[in-house]
């Protein structure tokens, strides 16, 4: 016998039992084109004797979306990787919208131990379940998602309410066709993580004796340079025999001044460009106690002794940029991003992609295996808002607050813009302004730490500690 189409699958791990069952209850209450919605439970679902695991892929089978109900357990649980595997086989990116992730609990209910979301769930954007303050609005979003709606923003939880007293459904779009929701006809401004650059205007070139950086001893106390084909290329203007690379410049050779411009449609070429603006970006920061780690190509916060950093910014909050252990026991926290020069089109800007750093001693960075979950904790909560505030502090922190900075190439400047670029679209979600300025003010959760020193929604000022004398006001 044929089962009846469920609407939602509910992966989860037994000891949530309780909890998803009323929860199911609820969704089933729910009624769409005059029926009550359908869930597969396999409580509910799965007869005694029956074979289990045919039981689990009929439900899944004939199941319109699957909730996935993220706990430390069900993570670890082979049953539910089975249950949740069995539809990113169909659609491994989730680029129909099948799966649902839904976040019940940050820790193991017996050893205490944090999640570690798999990246194939963290990059989806899931609901929230893990304050009851919360629970209406997840809620309402998650039905809507069920029956292919679009609930405004600003009204989701009067309209969760609203759905399950009164079965009102005017202030919904009618369902689409593919059961995903359509985007508002509004105008919307998004933010973006690049900031606008304008590059040296000149290139300069010459023989030299010199076969790679190498070299040149203590090459770093140089001005940005490589090393090509026996010839030395630079922002320094090489005809000037003051310039610092005079000595390793062949005599008598010929110096040649190449505009920027004409190397952009030479992609090898402009390659050398960017090298030598990524180089002058590390020699710059580092003066701004800003350290580079060559191996995961990341930017992070150096400590001063053994002490945390802070740095003022924005509306002049102060904040934590480097975290200095406990009792001097366990991992620094260092703020961290990455950093890349790009040219989109005919525009070039800087790419800032924050993250994270954990070190041993403030400089060596820990093993891979020890980074994941660190990383995990400290970052797997952050959602855009904290993100957006991650980018605005690197790119205040990078033009010292001005609205440019200039970074001196010894001659020539490479001029990067504060304000990150936007771009305009005619959809979006109606109620879903956010000023710059608000982004700038940080919340007060993300401002303090947790009893035990764990992290909230990102990087924070540990207030129990007054800032260091010769903390960086930017």
């Amino acid at each position: 016998m044929d089962l009846i189409t469920k609407d939602l699958f509910l992966c989860h791990n037994s000891i949530d039992k309780d909890w998803v069952t009323l929860f199911g209850e609820r969704i089933e209450k729910e009624i769409q084109n005059e029926k009550n919605l359908s869930v597969f439970l396999d409580a509910w679902d799965i007869e005694i004797g029956a074979n289990i695991i045919w039981k689990l892929n009929e439900g899944l089978d004939k199941s319109r979306f699957l909730a996935v109900v993220m706990t430390p357990e069900m993570l670890t649980s082979d049953w539910c990787k089975l249950e949740v595997s069995s539809f990113m086989m169909e659609d491994p990116t989730n680029r129909k919208g099948k799966i649902i992730p839904i976040l019940l609990r940050d820790t193991d209910s017996k050893t205490g131990e944090r999640i570690n979301i798999p990246p194939v769930l963290r990059s989806m954007n899931f609901l929230d379940f893990r304050n009851p303050k919360n629970f209406e609005k997840e809620y309402a979003r998650l039905v809507a998602k069920i029956k292919g709606m679009q609930i405004p923003r600003s009204s989701s939880i009067a309209a969760g309410r609203r759905e399950s007293k009164h079965r009102d459904h005017s202030f919904v779009q009618p369902p689409l066709a593919n059961e995903r929701s359509a985007a508002d006809s509004v105008t919307e401004a998004l933010v973006s993580n690049l900031l606008p650059v304008k590059a040296p205007e000149f290139v300069w070139s010459a023989p030299t004796f010199l076969t790679s950086k190498r070299d040149l001893h203590e090459f770093y106390r140089y001005p940005a340079f490589i090393v090509r084909s026996g010839k030395l290329y630079t922002f320094t203007d090489l005809s000037n025999p003051k310039n610092k690379f005079f000595d390793f410049i062949k005599p008598g050779s010929k110096t040649e001044r190449i505009s920027s411009s004409d190397w952009r449609a030479d992609s090898a070429k402009w390659k050398w460009i960017i090298e030598l603006m990524n180089d002058s970006l590390r020699r710059y920061l580092w003066n701004e106690g800003v350290n580079f780690h060559p191996k995961s190509e990341r930017y992070f916060f150096r400590p001063n002794g053994k002490k945390s950093v802070f740095i003022k910014w924005g509306a002049g909050d102060k904040r934590c940029v480097v975290k200095y252990p406990k009792d001097g026991k366990g991992n620094w926290v260092h703020q961290a991003a990455r950093l890349h020069f790009e040219l989109l089109g005919t525009d070039l800007y800087l790419s800032i992609d924050p993250s994270w750093m954990f070190t041993i001693d403030g400089f060596t960075s820990v093993t891979k295996e020890n980074a994941s979950p660190l990383a995990a904790k400290w970052g797997g909560r952050e959602r855009n808002g904290g993100i957006i505030r991650h980018v605005l502090m690197w790119s205040d922190m990078i033009t010292q607050g001005n609205f440019t900075a200039e970074i001196d190439t010894d001659g020539q400047f490479i001029e990067i813009g504060r304000m990150p670029a936007t771009a305009m679209t005619s959809v979006g979600i109606a109620d879903d302004r956010v000023a710059i300025r608000a982004l700038l003010q940080f919340t007060d959760e993300e401002k303090s730490l947790s009893s035990d020193d764990e992290p909230t929604f990102g990087f924070v000022a540990d207030t129990t500690e007054a800032a260091p004398k010769n903390e960086a006001t930017l």
